[in-house]
């Protein structure tokens, strides 16, 4: 492991220094304002994100630094206070966040304190001191730096997860109730958390523009839209040339493809769907209800019932028709502790044992939206349909309230739900029709020439001008 960490800090790659130094004015700049949380997207991308000197970060220490992570995350809010009652509500207070964020979390902390180990084996951990910001630097500047220069060179997205998987590390190892400022005394003795320091801030604004700069800002994921949907229902299940085997694949995956977008689920909601989820009356043509458990942005609350109805306008986006053909597949009423959506293979058969996965379905999206000739196809992911879809029910005349019940935002997820009803991806920046009044439909146009014939006979009774009605 000899020269895989550098001996001291390098220099910040010219174009972060250059953007740090200009920024003199720190206006746009707030160290206390809420920190970026490693949403799914972000998440989703960093585990997509090849890193090949991964298991060469790890020393012989692993067991040890690992569990002293978790020992320290364990212990937080428990009060020091052995009693069953303060353990079950410091068990709830570890629970506030996701498990699959807390692993990312404790990847971070994990890399964040080898690296510094191997620098200088009396580096302390958990201590906090005026130079903590510097070190967070440090490490966020190996791992983002550009390669050329001899660091890793991974993305923005990267640097925003490690600050915050180091705000939750030195939250918990300080037990740092007010996360409001950062401040150090005269004593020297330190204040709040880290990461909200002016050094970090100007540091991740300094890289976000040099990344920028070197074009490096990854582009924003495209949202699933219903056009889109049409197209690639069209290909892999409507389409005459496809043999019985393709038929049977694409009609497993367009399931998956379609309750994801009209319910706005996450991949992992969608694939831990099981068919006793599956509520359907039998006579009934107009809707079927799907259960779903608590879901990841409302972990507190009770499982639900979510009721879909038929889609006559368009049969694509029809989930009684979908339900029906995925039925099917099975000759035979399927097994009800069964997963919905199971692998096929080349011959057609449905492998029951063999659930599908999120990245199975992942590599099928990227290939059926190839097939369907998307240029932009490597910007899908399938967070796509939880995007779309909220989208989708936007334009459907859905109020933001319903979308956000729907799709299990809560109130304090405001700025994360806005993030999916907008993104500079998802519009072609022209909107030369923003403005254009849509047709009106047949009944509306004999509305509105009622009302005009009524206003020009009320006009010419009081001797006005004519009202020309459009």
């Amino acid at each position: 492991m000899d020269g895989l960490f550098p001996a001291a800090p390098a220099p910040a790659p010219p174009g972060a220094a250059e953007a740090v130094q200009d920024e003199n004015d720190m206006s746009s700049v707030d160290p206390q304002a809420p920190l970026p949380e490693a949403s799914e997207e972000l998440l989703d991308a960093l585990l997509e994100e090849e890193d090949k000197d991964e298991m060469a970060l790890w020393c012989n220490d692993d067991g040890r630094i690992m569990q002293m992570i978790s020992l320290c995350l364990a212990d937080f809010d428990s009060a020091d206070d052995d009693s069953k009652i303060s353990q079950d509500a410091a068990e709830i207070a570890r629970n506030s966040i996701t498990q699959g964020t807390q692993t990312q979390h404790q990847r971070d902390v994990k890399q964040y304190i080898v690296y510094h180990l191997k620098r200088d084996p009396k580096w302390n951990a958990k201590a906090v001191s005026k130079d903590t910001p510097h070190h967070i630097r440090m490490f966020i500047q190996y791992k983002c730096g550009p390669v050329d220069q001899g660091y890793k060179g991974c993305r923005y997205a990267t640097a925003v997860s490690i600050r915050a998987a180091l705000t939750y590390w030195y939250r918990h190892v300080q037990k740092i109730h007010d996360t409001s400022e950062w401040r150090v005394d005269d004593d020297g003795r330190c204040h709040g958390l880290p990461t909200r320091s002016q050094a970090v801030a100007r540091y991740m604004l300094g890289l976000q523009k040099a990344k920028a700069k070197a074009g490096e800002i990854s582009q924003p994921m495209k949202a699933m839209t219903a056009s889109t949907l049409s197209k690639i229902y069209d290909a892999i299940v409507a389409s005459e040339r496809l043999t019985n085997a393709q038929r049977r694949q694409g009609i497993v995956r367009y399931n998956a493809y379609l309750i994801a977008f009209l319910m706005m689920l996450r991949v992992d909601e969608v694939m831990s769907l099981h068919w006793r989820d599956i509520g359907h009356v039998p006579g009934e043509d107009e809707w079927l209800e799907i259960t779903l458990p608590p879901r990841k942005a409302s972990q507190t609350g009770t499982s639900g019932r979510w009721r879909l109805w038929a889609n006559d306008i368009k049969p694509y986006l029809c989930p009684k028709r979908m339900r029906i053909l995925l039925v099917s597949l099975y000759g035979a009423a399927p097994d009800r502790n069964a997963p919905m959506f199971v692998q096929v293979d080349d011959s057609g058969a449905l492998l029951m044992n063999k659930p599908m996965t999120a990245a199975q379905l992942s590599r099928s999206l990227q290939h059926d939206l190839r097939t369907i000739g998307e240029t932009k196809w490597h910007l899908y992911r399938t967070h796509s349909f939880r995007r779309g879809g909220a989208q989708y029910r936007l334009e459907q005349g859905w109020s933001t309230g319903k979308v956000a019940q729907w799709g299990g935002w809560s109130q304090v997820e405001a700025i994360t739900m806005f993030r999916y009803f907008w993104s500079p991806g998802d519009f072609s920046g022209f909107m030369h029709h923003f403005d254009r009044n849509a047709p009106l439909p047949a009944q509306s146009i004999r509305d509105w020439q009622m009302i005009s014939q009524q206003r020009q006979m009320q006009a010419a009774h009081y001797g006005q001008m004519p009202y020309t009605g459009f």
